[in-house]
């Protein structure tokens, strides 16, 4: 049987085929699976990454509890008063100098904000509120808390455009 029938030889290479066929798919089949198992993973990643549309009574309880937590005492808002106050003082008496005391030194011929590159940040201080430390220290000695520059509590005059 050292020699091979054509018949045998077309059975062999249709089975060569027909198995090639059956690996393709089964490699198809697998692509397809790992496609959707990625979509699948992408979407979950997405849904943790959304936020819920209607809070649950444990997130407003704990907003409630820290809205309370942000009020200030009656020796708070003393001290923030004060240190208003002390501020708009400040203010008023630096717009009241003459614009000799109000002008800065120079640096060999240039105001010192140019020679020492002020120009560099200025572009990113037209977006960022400034508070005068002085309001800060009046506030601290009056028992007085720091508040966020854009709260409602802290007085126009702290910060410095």
């Amino acid at each position: 049987m050292a020699a091979e029938t054509a018949e045998q030889r077309a059975a062999k290479l249709a089975a060569a085929a027909e198995e090639e066929a059956r690996l393709a798919k089964e490699k198809a089949r697998v692509a397809a699976e790992a496609r959707v198992a990625e979509v699948a993973r992408l979407a979950q990643e997405a849904r943790a990454l959304e936020k819920p549309l209607v809070k649950t009574a444990e997130q407003l309880t704990a907003e409630a509890e820290l809205g309370e937590l942000r009020r200030l005492t009656p020796e708070q808002t003393a001290a923030a008063a004060e240190a208003a106050q002390r501020i708009g003082e400040v203010a008023a008496a630096a717009e009241a100098a003459p614009e000799e005391e109000r002008a800065g030194g120079d640096y060999e011929g240039q105001a010192y904000w140019a020679a020492l590159g002020g120009g560099t940040i200025e572009p990113l201080l037209d977006h960022t509120p400034l508070v005068d430390l002085e309001y800060l220290v009046v506030l601290a000695e009056g028992g007085g808390v720091r508040l966020y520059t854009r709260s409602p509590y802290a007085p126009q005059k702290t910060k410095k455009t």
